[in-house]
């Protein structure tokens, strides 16, 4: 399968690049970024023992990790556990911000949301999930938010799907369910 086959295969609509040689890659960014990922609300805390043990890193790589995250003001820690901060949003917002598509498609949303009375999203499929870029309420609220949801488990998920082949959509659901109830 070429690059541009594997990206619309992956539900994505910017370009893949092609495979990286090994000396290309910086592990410590791919790991660091995996520590990041590593809370969620079944996990908002970890103790460098619970995310050595998520992420197979040795205790003291684990605890390096969060304690950079502490430096930098991405995380914080009572001196056992440490959690996210705030700050981490700003790695999406830059995206969101130099995003095109968002920054275009914002206002109409908007706008259509306010002449419909009905809240709106624009989503993008992005692997199993659809990551909702941009929102807009009914009530004028709350319009904007950026937000990852499992595709499955929402109405506005199963629209980036449809163009999917069913087999393909029927395993990744099942597999999306089940990861929800057993964590692998």
């Amino acid at each position: 399968m070429n690059t541009p086959e594997r990206a619309r295969a992956a539900g994505r609509r910017h370009a893949v690049l092609p495979v990286a040689a090994k000396a290309d890659i910086i592990e410590g960014l791919v790991r660091g970024l995996g520590v990041i990922r590593a809370f969620s609300d079944r996990m908002p805390r970890h103790t460098p023992s619970s995310l050595a043990a998520h992420l197979r890193f040795s205790r003291a790589a684990a605890r390096r990790f969060l304690v950079t995250l502490c430096h930098v003001g991405y995380a914080a820690s009572d001196g056992r556990e440490f959690w996210l901060t705030p700050k981490v949003l700003a790695l999406g917002q830059t995206y969101l911000g130099a995003d095109r598509l968002v920054r275009t498609v914002q206002p109409s949303l908007e706008e259509l949301s306010r002449k419909l009375g009905e809240s709106m999203t624009l989503g993008v499929l992005d692997g199993d999930d659809v990551v909702y870029l941009g929102k807009a309420q009914a009530v004028a609220a709350a319009s904007g938010a950026a937000s990852v949801r499992v595709w499955h488990i929402t109405s506005r998920g199963w629209g980036p799907w449809t163009e999917r082949p069913l087999p393909e959509v029927v395993r990744v659901a099942i597999l999306q369910t089940l990861s929800t109830i057993i964590p692998f």
